[in-house]
């Protein structure tokens, strides 16, 4: 090997190790994940990556309040909850997530701020998941499993460089952008009674109805997981959220036999959750204004900004409590539309459906 090659290496390396510490300096200066501060400067909080954004969120952000919830919770706005509670709040979404995932989310807000409030738009079927995060079955783990040296694939990617970072200087200063809207996915969307039809397909039988008491066993260590994070911080504030699903959603609960076990998973969390002076709960499930406006939704679970906007106003005003006094009456006209709905309504929607 020459002298003239081996020194050729060494400039080699040296430019290309400089060129990757510059890299390194850009990602970590701008840090569009907000994984090592906040917001820099005069540059906007720009969060359009949840599943990359929300920890160091949590982690860095100045906050009192979070919304914790699946991308159903994804619509809200943070200025109407300023408006509304008085709150600083930031947004704590995960896709599909389970409760487990909602708590982990919680016990990182904890170890950085002192809330006043959390609203907790919960889905009942999360409450059936592991009790493991899904964080680490994903391949956003570095964000969260707190090893330094899994921040290569951060700091020294492509991707980072040159789409999230010229996406965060263009929403600062070039482009109009809502920070109150992180992570609102509803401008894409289409929300109608054509929409939703198109992604529902009704069953052609009828299971047989299960025992409401024949829940999944891990209902109740959520339920108890949840609780205990709710004693251990009497000084919040919890809103505990039922939020609307439309009817199709009940009718395949009905068909598929599991709409009592649902109700009655709902039954047990407003009995146990109740009893804490810090928990105010609220259901819209049995709201037939929402349930039923197929027009409002885009698929079965996921509905239009225009009832997120509602429903943070019915919070406020207190408007959809539920409670040990009123949650039997409340549920049982939930299955009793669902059961019209199943044997009768749904011909309307699609005339060839079997019904009892």
């Amino acid at each position: 090997m020459t002298e003239t090659y081996i020194s050729f290496l060494k400039r080699f390396f040296l430019i290309l190790g400089i060129f990757l510490l510059l890299v390194m300096a850009v990602i970590v200066t701008f840090d569009p994940f907000y994984h090592y501060h906040g917001v820099n400067g005069n540059m906007k909080a720009v969060l359009e990556d949840r599943d990359y954004e929300v920890a160091g969120t949590l982690d860095h952000f100045e906050y009192d309040a979070v919304i914790l919830g699946s991308s159903t919770a994804e619509n809200y706005n943070t200025g109407q909850f300023r408006d509304r509670f008085g709150t600083v709040t930031v947004k704590a979404i995960r896709a599909s997530g389970s409760n487990t995932d909602m708590l982990y989310y919680l016990d990182r807000a904890y170890k950085n701020r002192n809330l006043q409030k959390v609203f907790y738009f919960l889905e009942i079927v999360s409450m059936e998941e592991p009790l493991e995060t899904t964080f680490s079955q994903s391949d956003t783990d570095f964000i969260t499993n707190g090893n330094p040296f899994d921040d290569i694939r951060y700091v020294l990617n492509k991707d980072v460089l040159l789409k999230k970072i010229p996406l965060q200087i263009a929403c600062s200063w070039f482009l109009p952008y809502d920070e109150e809207e992180a992570y609102a996915w509803y401008q894409t969307k289409t929300f109608s009674r054509e929409e939703i039809l198109k992604r529902y397909y009704p069953r052609d039988d009828f299971q047989e109805m299960k025992a409401e008491r024949d829940v999944c066993g891990l209902f109740y260590e959520n339920a108890a997981l949840l609780e205990e994070k709710i004693s251990g911080h009497p000084e919040t504030e919890f809103y505990i959220v039922f939020s609307p699903i439309s009817i199709l959603w009940w009718d395949n609960a009905y068909r598929d036999g599991t709409i009592r076990q649902k109700l009655y998973e709902i039954f047990c969390l407003v009995e146990r959750l109740s009893q804490y002076e810090n928990v105010r709960m609220f259901c819209y499930l049995d709201r037939e204004e929402y349930v039923t406006d197929l027009d409002q939704y885009m698929d079965t679970v996921h509905f239009s900004n225009q009832v997120s906007r509602e429903i943070c106003d019915r919070l406020a005003s207190g408007d959809g409590r539920i409670n040990p006094e009123n949650v039997k009456e409340r549920l049982e006209n939930l299955y009793g539309m669902a059961e019209a709905f199943s044997r009768e309504g749904i011909r309307e929607y699609y005339p060839e459906c079997t019904v009892e």
